[in-house]
């Protein structure tokens, strides 16, 4: 007798119960999904998404052909970092 212990909801429990499963287990793992507590307060959650927002990215104009880049990285345009170039870019 073959038996899909992976069915959603177990439609025949005495059939698992002939075969020796524990249907405590069964029952826990496929009925019975987490649930919370207590419901969280408005409050709660909005502390909780305090950190979700999005920042706005400090950018500094790049000192040898003006673009915007971000401090303390080479120019993603020209590659020079500090007066000088350390990124070789190719131009089409």
């Amino acid at each position: 007798m073959h038996l899909d212990i992976y069915a959603y909801p177990p439609y025949n429990l005495l059939a698992y119960q002939k075969v020796g499963f524990d249907l405590g287990i069964i029952v826990r793992s496929k009925i019975m999904t987490p649930l919370p507590k207590r419901k969280i307060s408005r409050t709660r959650r909005d502390q909780r998404r305090a950190h979700d927002s999005l920042k706005v990215k400090n950018l500094v104009q790049c000192s040898n052909c003006g673009e915007m880049r971000l401090p303390h990285h080479a120019c993603p345009t020209c590659g020079f970092y500090k007066g000088r170039e350390v990124i070789a870019i190719k131009e089409d």
